[in-house]
């Protein structure tokens, strides 16, 4: 029986393992926008009465992308409002950049999180293929080093 769960698990987890992610960078000031919505990050402008971001998430999910990491910064709580409010059936992680780190930087914040739990997943299902985790480890440390600024 014990077999079964862990057969089932290993299932279940390559499949999660499978699905694609999508970064999106949402950290931006805005500045040119700011006329128009002061007190709104640009992703949340609206257009057609729906937030900008309401077109990108449902255009991911209809290319079958159903996991998100949402990289924000600038008025970063009106965008964690609105994904819990209208969005909180999406499978999604948030990375708050505490200063603006140009498209470059955001990237690499967000894949540290995302290989952070890559590694954990590793480390949970695949705790004897020692190979494989030394690998991600790696990853994260040479993404870690490098300048993106």
């Amino acid at each position: 029986m014990e077999e079964n769960f862990n057969q089932n698990k290993t299932i279940q987890n390559e499949q999660l393992a499978e699905m694609p992610t999508a970064i999106i960078l949402a950290g931006g000031l805005g500045t040119r926008l700011r006329n128009s919505v002061p007190d709104l990050p640009k992703c949340m402008a609206p257009v057609a009465g729906f937030p900008f971001l309401y077109y990108v998430i449902n255009h991911l999910q209809r290319q079958g992308i159903q996991k998100m990491i949402f990289s924000i910064g600038y008025l970063h709580e009106v965008i964690e409002s609105y994904l819990k409010a209208d969005f909180s059936t999406l499978d999604y992680e948030i990375c708050i950049e505490e200063e603006p780190l140009g498209t470059g930087g955001a990237i690499q914040f967000a894949m540290q999180k995302l290989l952070q739990k890559m590694l954990s997943f590793v480390m949970a299902i695949r705790c004897s293929d020692l190979k494989l985790m030394n690998c991600f480890r790696n990853i994260l440390r040479m993404m870690q080093s490098v300048p993106w600024r």
